[in-house]
C-alpha cells in the first residue's frame, strides 16, 4: 500500500471493516479520532485506558485464570489455616456463651468445619476480590509515587515514596499474613554497624581516580569549542595508556620526604597503578625500557611440558620412558584501547617497541637477543624471559582515527594518524626461571619477592629469601625453604590456621605487626 498521507484518504476509512479476529486488543482506537499529543490530556487518555484494559483483562479468560491461581496460592497451608479458623470461630462462640452464663462447648466435628471452612472461603473468595480492587486501582496513580498494598493488607490502604519503606525479612521466622501484613526492617544504607560499604567518592577508592582511569564523562567546566581539547587537568585522559615507554636506566632515585625513592617503585604505585600490575620491561645491555598497559587481558594461559623418550626393547610389550627436560610457555591476549585522541601516540609507541623486542640488537655486527621481564599482577612478577611471537590484530567493530581535518589543512588534526582505536594483541612468552626448575614449592607462579625489599605476604619461601619483621626491617637470618606440612601436624590441628604453609618468620612478623597495631 502506498503511504497514506492524510486520515481522510479513502483507504483509511475502509480499514474500519478489517475483522481482528481472536485476538482482538483490550483497548480499540478510533483510527479517524487524533489523540491528545502531551500535557494532562495524554496522561488522563493513558490511564484511563490502562483501567479499561486492566478491567477487561480480568473479566476475560487469562485473568480468570490468574485469579484462580491466586486462590489456589491462597490454599497454600490450609489445613493448618482452617484449624486455626476453627479455633478462632469455637473461641468467639465460647465467648458469647461465657456472656451468658453457658457453660463453654467443644463444638462437633462437622459443625466446627462447617463454621471454619465457610469463614475460610469467605476469606479466599474476599482476599482475590480486594487483589482485583487494589491493582484496578493502582493503575490511575502509576507513576504519582502513591502505591497501594497487594489486596488493601494494610490498615492505611496505601503508602507514598516519601513512607520509610516495607521490606520483608525473609530470614525471619515471621511471616507475612492477614494479622501481619508487613515487617519493617532497618535500612541497610543507615546501619553502619551490621553493613559494610566504600566511600566511593574517595579518590583512593573510586577507580577512575585510584588507578588513573579517567573520567571520559566528565562535565566539561568550559565550553567546547571543537572535537579536538588540550590535555588541560587530563582527569578524562587514561594515565597508563599515556605514559610513554620509559627508561630506567638512570634510576638513581630522589629524595621525597627526607626518605629516598627510586622511580621504578614510584611510578608503579603511582602513575603505573592499575588493578593488576601489568607490564614489560624490555631488557637490552644499553638500557631497560618499561612499557606499561592497562590490563584489559583477553586471555592467559600457562603451560607446563616434560619431556619423556619413549624407548621400546625386544621382547618387551610396555614402552620404557627416560625424562628429558622440561619446557613452559605462558601466552596471553590483551586489548590496547585509547580512550582519548592524546593516547593514540604514546599506546602506538608502547606497541611498536613490545613489538621489536622480537628483533635484535647490535654489537660489533654480530645481533643480540632481546630480554624481557613480564608482569601480570602477582601471578608472574618480574619473569624473565623473551618473546617469541607478538600478533595485532584489528577487528572490524574497532573503530579508526581517520584524522578528518588533516587533508584541509585545518591544522586540528596534524598530530593524528589513521589508525586503529583498539587492537587485539597476543603474546607468546617463554619464561627463563630464576631457580632451577625442580618439583617442589619454587616460585613458578606468584611474587617471589626479588627484584625489590623483602615481602610480608609471601605465599611460601625458597631457601636464602628472606622477610620483614614486626618494626619493618629484614631480619639477618636467611629463612629456610617452605616444605610440605607433616600429615601428623593435619590429623592434630586444633584450627585450620596450623595449615597454613608460611614460613614460621612470617607467620611470628605478621602477628607481632597485628599485636602493635592493636595496642596503638
Amino acid at each position: 500500500m502506498a503511504l497514506i498521507e492524510s486520515l481522510d484518504d479513502s483507504r483509511v476509512k475502509k480499514l474500519k471493516s478489517l475483522k481482528y479476529g481472536a485476538n482482538k486488543p483490550l483497548v480499540t482506537k478510533d483510527i479517524n479520532k487524533t489523540p491528545s499529543q502531551q500535557g494532562l490530556g495524554l496522561q488522563a487518555s493513558r490511564r484511563i485506558d490502562d483501567l479499561e484494559r486492566m478491567t477487561k483483562f480480568f473479566a476475560s479468560p487469562s485473568g480468570l485464570k490468574y485469579l484462580g491461581n491466586e486462590t489456589l496460592l491462597n490454599s497454600i497451608g490450609i489445613q493448618d489455616r482452617l484449624k486455626k479458623s476453627i479455633d478462632s470461630k469455637l473461641a468467639r462462640r465460647n465467648e458469647r456463651r461465657d456472656k451468658k452464663d453457658k457453660t463453654p462447648v467443644p463444638g462437633t466435628k462437622i459443625g466446627n468445619l462447617i463454621r471454619g471452612g465457610a469463614a475460610l472461603l469467605e476469606d479466599t473468595v474476599v482476599n482475590a476480590a480486594k487483589i482485583v480492587g487494589s491493582t484496578l486501582a493502582q493503575v490511575p496513580v502509576n507513576g504519582t509515587g502513591t502505591h497501594f498494598y497487594r489486596g488493601f493488607r494494610n490498615e492505611s490502604t496505601f503508602y507514598t515514596a516519601n513512607d520509610e519503606t516495607k521490606l520483608v525479612d525473609l530470614t525471619s521466622e515471621t511471616k507475612v499474613s492477614s494479622e501481619n501484613p508487613t515487617i519493617s526492617i532497618d535500612d541497610f544504607r543507615k546501619d553502619g554497624n551490621n553493613s559494610y560499604s566504600l566511600d566511593y567518592t574517595d579518590k583512593t577508592i573510586k577507580r577512575e581516580s585510584r588507578i588513573n582511569l579517567g573520567d571520559q564523562g566528565l562535565q566539561k567546566t568550559k565550553p567546547i569549542t571543537g572535537y579536538t581539547q588540550p590535555i588541560g587537568n587530563g582527569l578524562d585522559i587514561d594515565g597508563i595508556n599515556m605514559l610513554p615507554p620509559i627508561d630506567f636506566s638512570n634510576d638513581v632515585g630522589s629524595v621525597v620526604d627526607g626518605k629516598k625513592v627510586h622511580d621504578r617503585p614510584a611510578i608503579g604505585v603511582g602513575k603505573g597503578r592499575d588493578l593488576i600490575k601489568f607490564r614489560f620491561e624490555v631488557i637490552t645491555p644499553e638500557k631497560n625500557t618499561m612499557l606499561y598497559f592497562r590490563a584489559f587481558l583477553d586471555s592467559f594461559d600457562d603451560s607446563y611440558n616434560a619431556d619423556w623418550s619413549k624407548n621400546s626393547y625386544l621382547g618387551r610389550g610396555e614402552a620404557f620412558y627416560t625424562y628429558g627436560g622440561f619446557d613452559r610457555s605462558i601466552n596471553l591476549g590483551f586489548k590496547i584501547a585509547a580512550a582519548t585522541r592524546h593516547e593514540m601516540q604514546p599506546l602506538y609507541q608502547k606497541m611498536v617497541f613490545l613489538a621489536s623486542s622480537t628483533a635484535p640488537t647490535y654489537s660489533a655486527n654480530f645481533m643480540r637477543g632481546t630480554l624481557v621481564n613480564l608482569t601480570v599482577g602477582d601471578y608472574v612478577y618480574n619473569m624473565p624471559g623473551f618473546i617469541e611471537q607478538i600478533n595485532y590484530t584489528w577487528q572490524t567493530d574497532y573503530p579508526w582515527e581517520i584524522a578528518m581535518s588533516k587533508p584541509e589543512g585545518l591544522g586540528q588534526d596534524d598530530d593524528m594518524q589513521e589508525l586503529p582505536h583498539v587492537l587485539d594483541c597476543q603474546v607468546n612468552f617463554r619464561p627463563i626461571h630464576r631457580f632451577t626448575p625442580q618439583t617442589g614449592l619454587y616460585h613458578y607462579i606468584t611474587n617471589p619477592g626479588f627484584g625489590g625489599k623483602p615481602k610480608t605476604n609471601l605465599f611460601f619461601a625458597e631457601e636464602g629469601q628472606n622477610i620483614l619483621d614486626e618494626t619493618g626491617k629484614a631480619p639477618e637470618k636467611k629463612i629456610n625453604k617452605t616444605e610440605p606440612v607433616s600429615s601428623s601436624i593435619i590429623v592434630a590441628a586444633e584450627n585450620k590456621e596450623k595449615y597454613r604453609l608460611q614460613p614460621q618468620q612470617q607467620i611470628d612478623a605478621l602477628k607481632n605487626k597485628a599485636a602493635k597495631e592493636a595496642r596503638a
